[in-house]
């Protein structure tokens, strides 16, 4: 290609998204068409991630941003320090998203955050907010500076928990600010807890006074008692997506939920397609699902997914540390098996052999699939007793749930067992092919993780070298492939994977 044969714009944009910073700009050195094409792409992403003052003295890159700040869209800072007006440039004024944190430590507040409203009121197309909480930084941010009141463009707001920072809560007074400027979001994450309360039987009519946030669809927030999260969810009649976060083990009612099943019950309309909830192992302690909080959750869960389907299908289906009970997984597959498109169940024990077959035989239009198996009663002949019918799957990862603990003796047997599966049942070896089989069939799998013990056999019961060759070369499009490190050499000997990565030389192989 010639160098100066650079002229789309499409084209130079999707190559810069896989480039590295060096090598942008490596690419504006070449010649003066390229320079002309790739610089404004080297200036979009600016990030400033040391807290050493030496850095703002450092003349020479602080020049060449401001020459070009006209083309800076997004800047991430994670100084305490933070650059003047002046050394971003006057022309610093086109961006679209701003990053703030994590940070370490931040050296005089009050001057760090006027500073950055002078950023923010030079950008008023900034539509994208991301904030780590920093002790009481973001509180003052929304709260004393009122920055939402200066971003009339703002549809993304993320209030993140800063890693450093023990412990994240929010005033009353923050809160309100959230309340007043998010009639113009589409996507709100809260991710902290909150200081304020709300009482638990406030319903979504009685907020109807309240205005009530239209545009909102993406909704992320802790769910804990007294939150001020079922607020949040009332305002939001128009939402598509919506992540839950239980926040202790004394949240036994998944209060958010229990309060949208009621005001679906009351006849409003669910449009809701995306439904992910994540917290704390409730099933085991409540007595492995059978009672406790965990029981209570999931009734609450199953209520939801009844009542929420005379309106709308879920397409999306998440579930991370809880006990799945197979009278959950019933209601799932009858009232969302057609519609869902990604499914991802992450229990601490694992899912039953039976519940995966559930899953790729029931969803016709699942593009993506991610359980984690239970190492107690997996058996492959459960996998295959019915056709894998998800022939549009994407994304497909089957992985054991972690190692229970063994004993000295029991852990010597695994170790000592022969690499070699010459000794394997007949049967084990069959099911194995089919398995492969069924996986050989998915034709638009692009992504294949895959990890399956089983706790009460001595060697790992699935293998490459039982059919595991034939079908990966029959999937075309597949880009990655993910196979154990926790016994390795037994799925795949290093013969097979030096075939396999001579023959499809593009495909990327890792340990999981």
């Amino acid at each position: 290609m010639v160098r100066s044969a650079i002229v789309l714009p499409e084209l130079t944009e999707a190559v810069a998204n896989y480039l590295e910073q060096v090598d942008l700009a490596n690419c504006v050195q070449v010649c003066k068409a390229w320079s002309e094409v790739f610089t404004p792409l080297l200036y979009h992403h600016v990030q400033v991630l040391t807290s050493s003052h030496g850095m703002f003295r450092a003349k020479t890159p602080w020049e060449a941003l401001q020459k070009h700040s006209s083309h800076v869209r997004t800047i991430t800072v994670t100084t305490g320090e933070f650059p003047s007006l002046e050394l971003w440039g006057s022309d610093c004024r086109n961006l679209t998203a701003l990053y703030l944190g994590p940070l370490q430590t931040v050296f005089q507040r009050s001057l760090w955050c006027s500073r950055l409203m002078v950023l923010i009121a030079n950008n008023p197309s900034i539509h994208t907010l991301k904030v780590y909480l920093y002790r009481d930084l973001a509180r003052d941010i929304l709260h004393q500076y009122k920055a939402l009141k200066h971003l009339p463009a703002l549809k993304n707001l993320l209030l993140l928990k800063d890693p450093s920072t023990r412990g994240s809560y929010w005033s009353d007074v923050a809160f309100q600010e959230i309340l007043e400027g998010g009639h113009r979001l589409e996507n709100l994450v809260c991710d902290f807890q909150y200081g304020g309360t709300t009482s638990l039987d406030t319903t979504m009519e009685e907020t109807i006074h309240h205005q009530m946030w239209t545009e909102i669809k993406s909704l992320q927030v802790y769910d804990q008692i007294g939150s001020r999260a079922i607020e949040l969810a009332q305002r939001c009649p128009n939402l598509t997506r919506l992540n839950v976060k239980l926040m202790d083990y004394y949240n036994k009612h998944c209060s958010i939920l229990q309060q949208m099943t009621r005001h679906f019950q009351s006849g409003h309309l669910s449009r809701l397609e995306h439904l992910e909830i994540s917290g704390l192992d409730v099933g085991s302690r409540g007595g492995g699902g059978g009672g406790g909080g965990g029981s209570v959750v999931e009734s609450t869960i199953r209520d939801f997914l009844r009542v929420c389907a005379s309106t709308t299908a879920l397409k999306t289906f998440c579930l991370d540390g809880f006990y799945v009970s197979d009278e959950l997984l019933t209601e799932l597959w009858r009232y969302h098996a057609g519609s869902l498109e990604n499914l991802s169940i992450m229990e601490k024990k694992g899912l039953q052999s039976s519940n995966v077959l559930q899953a790729l035989s029931s969803c016709p239009n699942l593009r993506l699939f991610k359980g984690r198996l239970s190492r107690e009663s997996l058996y492959l002949e459960d996998l295959v007793r019915s056709p894998w019918i998800c022939k549009d799957l994407r994304v497909l990862h089957l992985v054991s749930s972690d190692r229970i603990e063994l004993d000295d003796e029991m852990f010597a047997s695994v170790i000592e067992s022969p690499a070699d599966t010459s000794s394997w049942p007949r049967s084990n070896i069959a099911w194995q092919r089919q398995v492969w089989a069924q996986i050989g069939a998915l034709k638009n799998l692009e992504t294949l993780h895959l990890s399956i013990h089983n706790e009460h056999c001595e060697i790992e019961i699935f293998s490459f070298s039982n059919g595991g060759m034939e079908h990966i070369l029959g999937l075309k499009r597949l880009t990655e492939l993910g196979i154990p490190e926790e016994g390795k050499e037994s799925f795949m000997n290093n013969q097979d994977k030096q075939d396999l990565m001579q023959r499809r030389p593009r495909l990327r192989i890792l340990y999981i």
